[in-house]
């Protein structure tokens, strides 16, 4: 027998997807930010991919930080996390 769903029920369970999404987003962030200062530096996001079994060139890195980090402070934060991530 097939439930149908209303339109409200449908929009309801994407919020609870979006939310979801973000939230292991910034579990991922949380991740990377080994010392837990609200930054990714290279040598987390290195340490990182390498825990992930994935390993990274230095031209990699160079060119994931030129694009990610939005105010050239040489770390990714949360939001620039998202932004390259969503990017």
């Amino acid at each position: 027998m097939a439930v149908a769903c209303s339109r409200t029920e449908q929009v309801g369970d994407f919020r609870r997807a979006s939310v979801t999404a973000e939230d292991e987003l910034t579990a991922t962030f949380n991740e990377f930010d080994n010392d837990d200062d609200g930054h990714i530096t290279v040598e987390e996001f290195r340490q990182a991919m390498s825990r992930r079994g994935d390993e990274v060139t230095n031209d990699d890195l160079t060119s994931i930080f030129v694009h990610a980090d939005g105010d050239g402070d040489g770390k990714i934060n949360l939001e620039e996390f998202t932004a390259a991530w969503n990017g």
